[in-house]
C-alpha cells in the first residue's frame, strides 16, 4: 500500500505573477484502505479481466472509491471507463468527481511487468487545460493498491485554485499520468524506480451543485489574522476555503496551518474529521483546503486551529531546501511562533 502526497507543485512563472509559491502544506497519511479486501478482490479481478464484458458487470468495477475507503464520492462520481496503453502498461480510468475545486478520480492498471508491492502514479491537469480555466495552484494525494500480480487500484484527489476563487460549473480537460514510480520492497523510497509514458485522459464533467456560504468574522491575535473564505456543501462532501494573512511585513506563506491541530465541532460538541488539501500563496494571502463530511444547515460549527510559524517552503525542482524570502530578518524573528484560530460559523 502506498500513498503519496504531491509535495510540491508549481506553475511556470509567467502564467500567473500573483502566484509566488505554490505548494503543498505537508505529507498527509490517511488511512482509507478497506482491510482485508485484497483476497477478494484479487478473485473478482481475475475473473473479471479474463472476461473484459463479465468485468463492466462486476459492481466492483465501477466501485473503487468505496473499496479504497472514499464512499464519501462514490454515489456522486461519474463512470467514465476510458482506457490508455502505453510501454506495455494498460490504465483505465474509472470513475471522476468536480466537488468544488476537488477533483477526485479512481484507475485500474494492468500489466504483465513486475511492479513491486508499492507503486505512485504521478498526475496533474495538463498545462493547456489549466491556463484554460485559469487554475493557479495544484497540490493533491495519491493511493495506489496491488490487486493481485498483474492489476492496482488507484485513487487521487487534484486540489485546485482559481483566478476568480470559483471552479466552473463544468470542465473539460486533459488529465495526464506521466509516469510510475516503483519502490523497493524493504521501504527505501531513496532511488524509485520509474517508468515515464503518457496516458492522457480527455474528461468532460460537471461540478456537483452546491450551495455556498461566505462568512463574514475575521479572527485576529497579534497581527496574525484568519477567516473563512467559503464554504461549499454539495451531495458528497464539505469544502471549506481557509485564509490567513499577517499585518507584520513577511509573506504569507512565513505561517501555515498545522493540520495535526485541525479540529471541527458542532455545537453540540461532536467532531468532524477534517481532511487537509495543502494551499496555495500569493505572498499577501494564504489559502488551505479543508474537506469534511456534509455540515447540517441551521447549525453552527468552531472550527479550531494553530497558525505556525516557518521559514521553509521544501524544496525547489532542484533539490535545494528553499526558504522564505526574509527568513533571517528581525521581522521574522520576533514574529509569534504559533496561535491558536478560533472561528466560529452559522449554516
Amino acid at each position: 500500500m502506498n500513498i503519496e502526497n504531491l509535495d510540491k507543485i508549481k506553475l511556470p512563472e509567467h502564467f500567473d505573477d500573483n502566484i509566488k509559491k505554490i505548494y503543498n502544506t505537508r505529507k498527509k497519511s490517511p488511512k482509507r484502505f478497506v482491510r482485508n479486501m485484497a483476497a477478494v478482490l484479487a478473485i473478482i479481478f481475475a475473473a473479471g479481466f479474463a472476461v473484459p464484458s463479465y468485468a463492466r458487470d462486476l459492481p466492483v468495477y465501477s466501485q473503487i472509491f468505496t473499496l479504497l475507503g472514499m464512499e464519501k464520492y462514490q454515489d456522486a462520481s461519474e463512470l467514465l471507463s476510458i482506457t490508455k496503453e502505453d510501454r506495455g502498461i494498460k490504465i483505465t480510468l474509472m470513475e471522476a468527481i468536480l466537488s468544488n475545486n476537488v477533483l477526485s478520480y479512481t484507475y485500474i492498471i494492468e500489466t504483465d511487468r513486475e511492479l513491486g508491492e508499492d507503486i505512485t502514479v504521478h498526475s496533474d491537469m495538463r498545462w493547456a487545460s489549466a491556463i484554460k480555466y485559469n487554475v493557479t495552484g495544484m497540490s493533491g494525494s495519491s493511493t495506489v493498491r496491488k490487486v493481485d500480480e498483474h492489476t492496482y487500484l488507484g485513487a487521487a484527489e487534484l486540489w485546485l485554485s482559481f483566478e476568480n476563487d470559483e471552479a466552473p460549473d463544468e470542465m473539460e480537460f486533459t488529465l495526464s499520468m506521466k509516469s510510475i514510480l516503483s519502490f523497493d520492497q524493504d521501504g527505501d523510497e531513496s532511488a524509485p524506480k520509474e517508468i515515464k509514458g503518457t496516458w492522457d485522459f480527455p474528461i468532460a464533467i460537471k461540478k456537483l451543485p452546491d450551495d455556498v456560504v461566505k462568512p463574514s468574522f475575521i479572527y485576529q491575535e497579534q497581527a496574525i489574522f484568519a477567516k473563512i473564505n467559503s464554504i461549499s456543501i454539495d451531495r458528497a462532501v464539505t469544502n471549506i476555503e481557509v485564509d490567513f494573512w499577517n499585518s507584520i511585513g513577511l509573506l504569507s506563506h512565513s505561517y501555515e496551518i498545522d493540520s495535526h491541530t485541525l479540529t471541527l465541532r458542532d455545537e453540540d460538541g461532536n467532531p468532524y474529521a477534517l481532511v487537509d488539501g495543502g494551499g496555495t500563496s500569493d505572498g499577501m494571502i494564504c489559502r488551505n483546503y479543508l474537506q469534511t463530511e456534509m455540515l447540517e444547515k441551521g447549525k453552527k460549527y468552531t472550527l479550531e486551529m494553530d497558525i505556525v510559524k516557518n521559514g521553509v517552503l521544501g524544496y525547489n525542482g532542484a533539490g535545494e531546501l528553499e526558504k522564505v524570502e526574509g527568513y533571517d530578518s528581525e521581522e521574522f524573528v520576533n514574529a509569534p511562533d504559533r496561535i491558536r484560530a478560533v472561528i466560529s460559523f452559522e449554516l
